[in-house]
């Protein structure tokens, strides 16, 4: 449990924005909202005007790049697996990096496979968004998005809600097996 909330905790914020990239019609009205409730509430300084830039540009870019689920899959899964980010623990480290590489090796085999001639120009663009996302400041996503909740806490509110989505998430996969097992 220790090493996923670690994991999570180090890409929540990447995760997040793939996410709402991915599925930006879905979700259009709900980013409006909080983008003008968080702009209208507050004094913007030109520090978070900056933010305001970076994360456009990102949600700009990533929808019109159309990535595939496929490719979305595979960013989310080398930022999940991003072993630069770990401290401390050598052995997750290397359990992470090989996965790390092991994600961008079947990216680029299968990316050549789906696009083709084309496979350049898409690897181009997802590495674009993978650096795009090092621009938008996790702070500035938690005020945006989760506002109310983060103000009223003490920081932490990202790291108990990431362990109550795991622990519900190993309990509902054990009640599953569980269930599988009487049958």
């Amino acid at each position: 449990l220790e090493e996923k909330v670690l994991l999570l905790k180090n890409c929540w914020k990447d995760l997040f924005l793939l996410r709402l990239v991915q599925n930006y019609e879905t979700f259009q009205d709900a980013f409006q909202k909080a983008m003008n409730g968080y702009l209208c509430t507050n004094l913007v300084a030109q520090a978070l005007n900056t933010d305001v830039l970076y994360l456009q540009k990102f949600l700009v870019d990533g929808i019109s790049f159309q990535l595939s689920d496929f490719e979305f899959t595979s960013l989310n899964t080398m930022k999940l697996f991003n072993y630069e980010s770990i401290t401390g623990n050598s052995k997750l480290k290397h359990i992470v990096e090989v996965l790390h590489h092991q994600t961008c090796e079947e990216y680029v085999d299968r990316s050549e496979m789906f696009r083709g001639s084309q496979s350049e120009v898409y690897t181009n663009k997802v590495l674009h968004l993978k650096s795009q996302l090092q621009l938008v400041r996790a702070t500035y996503v938690q005020l945006v998005f989760f506002g109310p909740y983060y103000m009223s806490y003490d920081g932490n509110v990202l790291e108990n809600l990431i362990r109550t989505i795991i622990k519900v998430s190993h309990r509902t996969f054990i009640g599953v097996v569980e269930a599988k097992a009487y049958t």
